[in-house]
């Protein structure tokens, strides 16, 4: 396998910009990796040297699982949004991330190139030692890489949009065509620093989507469907019944919390919590709030920033959705109290 370097690190550098953006969006005193999980500044340097110190144990570990030979259409996961997405895909065409688990995974080859890109990543990167601990995640992208080119792939398809493996997928020269299926709300607030070369397919949710995706995210796409995202609500909790969509953004745990303890103390209000995938320790408090892999029909959605907000209208007209990341509290328990039964 050639390695192409300068692809590896361009894909890097769309993750390098994503934790700048999200370190100032936060105000953070200072560069942080992965901002949006910030734990605090005493966590974060505990977890930094950590991390550092298992950089040279990355080769042998991985996350990224593997059917067998990849063959026809393949399907690239790397998120539970991802997998709920391709659920009805026959599991023998689905590869990536789909577990959170490491596994010993060791290859001389990929130890080989793992340090030619290290150095590489260093004389890019030189002084932002903030951002060292991407290059435990840069094995795994070898790995990807060795199992496309030793595949049989007619289409890929995948769901990233602004990360590495947006990058990385759809500018490695495999010979077959990269389908990109949109899989969260894009906003002109932020534009990744490499583009995506190019996609057969986008399936994007409406005609504003999709300028956004012209201008700042892919360069050329051959075929565009426009379609709602969907989502079947069920059970059925009542007209007094609000979901709360906790985010893995710790910025808004202080303020989740609240809402909760708000709402739960309102006898005729049935308070159900769907917790972020990335950051479910963070909500063992609400465990018996809990809503796992379905979408209750409820009579409010509260919400930060969420796509929840787009699947929800788009599912239920009558749904009282409330973006808690730009609502004052008090609002959103008056907003709560005058809609439910």
């Amino acid at each position: 396998m050639k390695l192409d370097v300068e692809t590896y690190i361009k894909a890097l550098e769309n993750e390098y910009y994503l934790d700048v953006y999200f370190s100032r969006q936060r105000s953070l005193k200072i560069m942080c990796f992965r901002a949006e999980t910030f734990p605090g500044y005493i966590k974060y340097y505990i977890k930094y040297f950590v991390l550092i110190m298992l950089i040279p144990l990355s080769p042998f570990f991985s996350r990224v699982s593997f059917p067998g030979i990849l063959k026809g259409d393949v399907y690239f996961t790397c998120s539970d949004k991802s997998k709920k997405m391709f659920s009805k895909i026959d599991s023998n065409n689905i590869f990536g991330i789909v577990d959170r688990g490491y596994k010993l995974d060791f290859n001389f080859s990929d130890f080989s190139d793992f340090l030619i890109l290290s150095i590489a990543f260093i004389k890019r990167f030189k002084f932002s030692f903030w951002f060292y601990p991407e290059m435990m995640l840069i094995p795994e992208m070898i790995k990807v890489n060795r199992a496309l080119v030793a595949a049989d792939i007619n289409e890929l398809y995948i769901t990233n949009q602004y990360d590495r493996w947006a990058y990385f997928l759809t500018n490695l020269k495999l010979g077959c065509k990269v389908n990109l299926h949109q899989h969260g709300l894009v906003s002109h607030e932020y534009q990744p620093r490499n583009k995506i070369s190019a996609v057969q397919s986008l399936l994007c949710y409406d005609e504003d989507q999709l300028r956004i995706f012209k201008k700042h995210i892919v360069e050329n796409v051959t075929v565009v469907t426009i379609r709602a995202p969907f989502i079947f609500l069920h059970p059925d909790l009542g007209g007094s019944a609000v979901l709360l969509c906790c985010t893995s953004n710790n910025e808004y745990f202080h303020l989740e919390n609240e809402i909760f303890n708000f709402l739960f103390d309102e006898e005729r209000v049935v308070v159900a919590v769907k917790p972020h995938p990335n950051n479910n320790s963070r909500y063992s408090g609400f465990n018996n709030k809990f809503i796992g892999d379905s979408f209750p029909r409820v009579r409010v959605v509260i919400h930060f920033n969420s796509t929840l907000e787009v699947e929800y209208k788009n599912s239920d007209p009558n749904v009282l959705t409330i973006n808690a990341a730009k609502t004052p509290i008090n609002d959103i328990v008056d907003s709560v109290l005058r809609v439910t039964k």
